[in-house]
């Protein structure tokens, strides 16, 4: 019995710690806006790859308005896939 009890308490010794450590971060879930933001860097002049990840995830809905309006200043909504400047604010908001 006690064999069994130290079984137990080491098992769920090795289980709390595996929990305890600490994860890398995960740039997964913001692979939509990474994905827009690599396509759009080469037409935003001034601007870096990081700042436009960083911008959406500051607030996607400024990002979103921000680049939609420079998406159709520059006449690129159809290039980009967009029905209208609606669409696209709509859109990069859901990255």
């Amino acid at each position: 019995m006690k064999k069994i009890l130290a079984a137990v308490s080491s098992l769920g010794m090795a289980l709390s710690m595996s929990v305890a450590v600490p994860m890398p971060a995960q740039a997964a879930s913001n692979s939509g806006s990474t994905e827009f933001c690599k396509s759009i860097i080469v037409y935003f002049p001034g601007h870096t790859l990081g700042d436009c990840i960083s911008s959406f995830q500051s607030n996607a809905n400024a990002a979103a308005t921000k680049y939609c309006n420079f998406i159709r200043d520059e006449g690129l909504l159809e290039l980009f896939g967009f029905a209208n400047f609606g669409d696209c604010v709509r859109t990069l908001k859901g990255l």
